[in-house]
């Protein structure tokens, strides 16, 4: 009887290690998110980098030639959209005509590098993301506009950006440059 009573609690102690350990494992494989490496922090920040000083030839090698660039001047259906790389060109290579903003600073930034493996709405797509927020020094003229903006920036299996989305207040940057720059696309 004392032999016996030693099997059953090392049975029982065997079921639930394996229990707990399938779960575990279960839970982590399924996870809606995950760290992305670092290295997705340095490939965001200097494509960003390569805005803010105007090197927009530069800033095309980070991008896919399908990247969807969305501005933050709407709703998920409503926002001004570039879609594909020529788009994009087109967008940046006439940007400070357009806009007015001759010099730009990106400082202060943070970076949250994730992998998601599920797909969550509304952009309907999985992969790394490094979700960036920064200061932004916008200067339109004498005029300086000084926003926190929210990008985040998702890459493809080839490390390139193809998909940016981004989010900050375009009130100070239409007080500064007098204007609505996305009202005209």
């Amino acid at each position: 009887m004392n032999s016996r009573s030693l099997i059953h609690p090392r049975l029982f102690l065997f079921i639930i290690t394996f229990m707990v350990y399938r779960c575990g494992s279960h839970h982590l494989s399924h996870a809606k998110y995950e760290i992305a490496p670092a290295s997705f922090e340095q490939l965001a920040e200097q494509y960003l980098q390569h805005l803010a000083d105007r090197a927009f030839e530069d800033s095309y090698m980070y991008l896919a030639n399908d990247v969807v660039f969305k501005l933050p001047d709407g709703d998920t259906d409503t926002r001004t959209t570039y879609r594909g790389l020529d788009q994009v060109k087109e967008f940046w290579d006439h940007y400070v005509e357009k806009s007015g903003n001759d010099k730009s600073a990106f400082t202060d930034f943070v970076h949250i590098p994730v992998r998601v493996n599920q797909q969550i709405k509304p952009i309907e797509v999985t992969g790394v993301f490094d979700i960036c927020y920064f200061s932004a020094a916008l200067s339109y003229g004498t005029k300086v506009a000084h926003v926190r903006m929210h990008w985040a920036l998702h890459f493809n299996k080839d490390n390139k950006i193809d998909g940016i989305y981004s989010y900050y207040d375009r009130t100070p940057i239409m007080n500064a440059a007098g204007k609505n720059i996305l009202s005209a696309n």
